[in-house]
């Protein structure tokens, strides 16, 4: 029997960081009224297969209605280790960035002239991110130099795969350094060791649960601080964390799994079973083979992480 879960998921389906210049196109094919950035519709619909998904899985452990008063928001602070960690990635000066955008030059080129956007993997990112709004939107056309594109060696399915490639683009990459995986979600690691293990010992008999929500290289920099093969967090997926004990104590082992939703059917989720790699006896690892694995990907004093003075904020 389950006693404990921590649950770390991405936000649903939203709306591009900014659409194609001079296209109207979206407006009668009716996506992206709501804004950039903004949840979709689609982006609701899959948190609903979350909380359904949950919600049948661990019934047993949830309450029947929501609290407020136990959500904790929590806020950014300025961290140079970040920023440092985070800098070349987002400047495209990785040297797999500079090959990637090499490699495929007249790719680039092209996209830019059709669509308004510059060559950066950014923005190379939301226009994966507006194909792929199309591809959602029932009726929905794709625009003519991906039906038929004009660039040599490249047809139709060739040229959807290669732009849907650049969606999430810089978060992936932070996910698979190991300094910047490391920056962005070794406090949330410490954090969750920690609340097992106080689990474990008896010290939090009531707790049932923990939901974290966060964007794409906070929770896939969590999964592969664990060791979890995990390529990619479309909108709305990730990991949940399951605990159990026997009965009257003892050592708790743990086992990982991926959520993530129906590309297809955005009401219905799917999970299955990641082994870590440092576990030895199947799906369930012991609690202190993860620990022990992780300690060097988790930190617990944040402001000496960022070289902060202890009284900043």
């Amino acid at each position: 029997m389950y006693k404990i879960y921590d649950q770390g998921f991405r936000h649903g389906y939203r709306n591009p960081a900014q659409f194609f210049k001079n296209d109207t196109s979206r407006e009668t094919a009716g996506w992206g009224w709501e804004g950039a950035s903004q949840l979709t519709n689609i982006g609701k619909q899959q948190a609903y297969s979350l909380g359904k998904f949950l919600r049948n899985r661990y019934a047993k452990l949830l309450p029947t209605e929501f609290q407020p008063s136990e959500l904790l928001r929590m806020y950014n602070v300025k961290c140079p280790a970040y920023t440092e960690a985070y800098q070349p990635i987002s400047d495209d000066n990785l040297p797999q960035s500079r090959d990637w955008l090499k490699n495929e030059d007249q790719l680039v080129k092209y996209i830019m002239s059709n669509t308004g956007l510059n060559g950066s993997l950014s923005d190379l990112a939301d226009v994966a991110d507006n194909i792929q709004s199309i591809l959602y939107t029932p009726g929905a056309k794709l625009p003519g130099w991906i039906e038929n594109p004009s660039l040599a060696g490249f047809n139709k399915d060739k040229i959807l795969k290669e732009i849907l490639e650049y969606a999430e683009a810089h978060q992936i990459q932070c996910a698979v350094d190991r300094p910047c995986a490391k920056a962005m979600a070794g406090l949330w690691l410490d954090e969750i060791l920690k609340i097992l293990k106080q689990k474990e010992s008896g010290k939090l008999a009531d707790r049932k649960a923990h939901f974290y929500a966060a964007h794409t290289e906070t929770v896939l920099s969590l999964m592969k601080l664990l060791g979890m093969d995990v390529a990619e967090t479309p909108t709305s997926a990730g990991f949940v964390l399951e605990f159990r004990q026997q009965s009257g104590g003892g050592k708790g082992q743990v086992r990982a799994l991926f959520h993530e939703p129906n590309h297809q059917r955005h009401t219905v989720r799917e999970a299955h079973v990641v082994r870590l790699p440092y576990c030895s006896s199947g799906e369930w690892c012991s609690l202190d083979s993860i620990a022990q694995a992780a300690s060097k990907e988790s930190f617990a004093d944040w402001q000496t992480f960022c070289r902060l003075p202890k009284c900043a904020i």
